[in-house]
């Protein structure tokens, strides 16, 4: 399964898809980040090491961020709207606007929090398309619908050795690892950034 560096990747494409598809507007520097620490985040899990590739790595996760995500987004309906000031970063209250690409003031940003779920989710097919030698191999993604694991046993993705890491033995594996997965992920945000200096030239 992909090392954070292969799941931040996966993330920054996400919000730059989102942006080409124009389910948001031009997508931030800011908003780039927190759609790649989005994507690393279920393994944070690991922390809990029972806990690894179950309830975070499902569709229940997957749920609670869109809720999440729907909440934050509209948090200008409690309080900002009447207020003197910037909202956000777009322009004085009592103006249409946009706040960081949420929408307008006092509306949930739909498709900002869609592309924060998508960031989330990627996380889920990665790990479904890697290789885990594990047992039992794969994640549990209909928690908690169903405690099955799933993996989808096509290996695209190395596995990553979390068990001493800093041996000789896991470092080389890890290494060729986080390489498989840069030299598959890498391109696809080369070829996204190059996409979206064209659209702005």
């Amino acid at each position: 399964m992909p090392s954070p560096i292969g799941h931040a990747l996966a993330g920054v494409a996400v919000a730059w898809s989102a942006e080409r598809l124009r389910i948001v507007g031009p997508v931030s520097l800011r908003f780039t980040g927190l759609c790649a620490a989005l994507a690393a985040a279920p393994d944070l899990d690991l922390i809990v090491q029972p806990m690894h590739r179950t309830a975070t790595h499902s569709v229940g996760a997957v749920a609670l961020v869109m809720i999440v995500a729907i909440a934050v987004t509209g948090w200008v309906r409690r309080g900002q709207v009447g207020q003197v000031g910037r909202v956000g970063q777009v322009g004085r209250v009592g103006q249409v606007g946009r706040v960081d690409q949420v929408g307008r003031v006092g509306q949930v940003g739909w498709g900002l929090a869609v592309v924060c779920t998508a960031a989330y989710a990627s996380h889920l097919l990665l790990d479904w398309l890697g290789s885990d030698p594990s047992w039992p191999a794969g994640i549990q993604a209909l928690w908690p619908f169903s405690l099955r694991w799933f993996i989808s046993g096509w290996n695209v993705f190395p596995y990553i050795e979390r068990r001493e890491m800093l041996s000789s033995t896991s470092i080389i594996i890890n290494t060729k690892a986080i390489a498989g997965e840069i030299a598959i992920m890498a391109p696809i945000v080369a070829v996204l950034a190059w996409i979206r200096r064209l659209a702005r030239n």
